[in-house]
């Protein structure tokens, strides 16, 4: 084999290994992307050349003692939509279709769904659409591990592999499930106490003056805000903001002057 057909085959070589031809992990062992790696060549398709990597601060943030609490409940927005050829028959579809997403993707206490919002009929060329929302609700309260609430909400989520062809017709758009809370505001107090306690703390400490209560002001309008939520829990805070006094309060007052004989 000459020089001239040895360099053309090397490179196509090359190619292949680039491909993943070339690859020699074992088969059985899943492809890795490490924090700063590049994914895969040949698992591209998957996870993307741009996948971001996990981030592992939620992770500190609860160990550090964040308020976290268990979800009560997972939502589901499913947005339906209907076409016909005539207004009156794309408004019969839609309303027809969404009694039968709701007996389909129901589960009697697992799945329970309704419909929150019927739209208004539009038209695109010569076809009428119409799109209903529904609600897929999944209680989670009393079920304390995270594989318990999964198989909950994968119970209901597995319906739509389940449904007949008398809904074939129509155009389905399903969110995540999103985990909440029934009332976040029940968790106020305890906010506000776990965010005052470092305050307390620091006042209290023995040696130099490090706080002064007199000389902050801490204010809330008590709004608590779901900071961020997953099936392992769903983490709270209140807005409470401290900041220094201004005027006579915060100002050291004046030592007694010396009487004079």
């Amino acid at each position: 084999m000459t020089r001239r057909h040895v360099l053309p085959l090397l490179l196509a070589l090359h190619a292949l290994t680039g491909c993943g031809f070339g690859d020699d992990r074992d088969p059985g062992t899943p492809d890795v992307a490490f924090a700063g790696e590049p994914a895969p060549s040949d698992s591209v398709w998957s996870r993307g050349y741009s996948a971001a990597a996990p981030d592992a601060s939620g992770l500190e943030q609860d160990l550090h003692g964040r308020y976290t609490v268990p979800p009560d409940r997972a939502l589901v927005r499913v947005d339906a939509t209907a076409q016909s050829a005539t207004r009156d028959g794309v408004t019969r579809r839609i309303r027809r279709a969404s009694q039968e997403l709701v007996t389909a993707l129901s589960v009697e206490g697992v799945c329970e769904v309704s419909v929150v919002d019927l739209g208004a009929p539009r038209r695109a060329g010569d076809r009428w659409y119409d799109t209903a929302t529904l609600r897929i609700d999944v209680p989670l309260a009393g079920f304390g591990e995270v594989e318990e609430r999964f198989v909950r909400v994968e119970r209901c989520m597995e319906r739509f592999g389940a449904m007949g062809a008398s809904v074939a017709d129509l155009e389905l758009a399903v969110s995540h499930p999103l985990p909440t809370l029934d009332r976040p505001d029940a968790h106020r107090a305890a906010l506000l106490e776990r965010a005052m306690r470092p305050l307390q703390e620091v006042a209290t400490t023995d040696g130099p003056a490090a706080f002064d209560a007199d000389g902050m002001r801490c204010v809330s309008r008590g709004e608590v805000t779901i900071t961020e939520r997953s099936l392992h829990g769903i983490a709270l805070a209140v807005d409470l903001a401290c900041t220094p006094r201004t005027g006579p309060l915060a100002q050291a007052p004046a030592a007694p002057e010396l009487a004079t004989l």
